[in-house]
């Protein structure tokens, strides 16, 4: 396992500002192990809390940036910069167990962040940045959008399913 301190900068999304840092505890007890990079062609990444009180991950480090900062895995090639080559190369299995009460999904993943910063002494800056973005616009002189389109939902739309803030574009 590399252990130097390494810098990810995590350009910001939307739905990173405006966010309360509320602490959690860390996890009760935590293991982090490297892991057989050909597991993820059985198993796949994964980062996830059970209901049980567990947290389990499997990944590369920018994979569990990822998870930590709900930045989606699309887009976290844009998002977390800086960091050394072995943070996309090398892959570690995480087990962790919490006490299963109610946290806020912010609150776990905080532990998560914390459990990063500890292990892997995970250094992170948010700043925002100028990316490139397409924009779809309606040709249409009359605004319509076409026989086979339609406006999507309110209800279906990314930013009301992660609780009312707004997605990344």
């Amino acid at each position: 396992m590399h252990l130097p301190g390494i810098a990810a900068l995590v350009a910001a999304s939307a739905n990173l500002f405006g966010q309360q840092s509320t602490r959690a505890s860390a996890f009760e007890v935590a293991s982090v192990k490297p892991a057989d990079p050909n597991i993820l062609r059985s198993r796949g990444f994964s980062c996830g809390f059970l209901p049980s009180g567990r947290f389990q991950g499997l990944g590369n480090l920018r994979w569990f940036v990822a998870c930590a900062y709900e930045i989606r895995a699309a887009q976290s090639g844009e998002q977390i910069v800086g960091a050394p080559k072995w943070a996309e190369d090398d892959v570690f299995e995480i087990r962790a167990t919490f006490a299963p009460s109610e946290l806020t999904a912010s609150q776990r993943l905080s532990m998560l962040q914390t459990l990063l910063a500890d292990r892997f002494k995970l250094v992170v800056h948010r700043e925002r940045r100028e990316v490139p973005a397409y924009a779809l616009v309606i040709a249409r002189k009359d605004g319509r959008l076409g026989p086979q389109l339609q406006p999507t939902p309110e209800s279906a739309r990314i930013g009301s399913r992660m609780g009312g803030r707004a997605a990344p574009p």
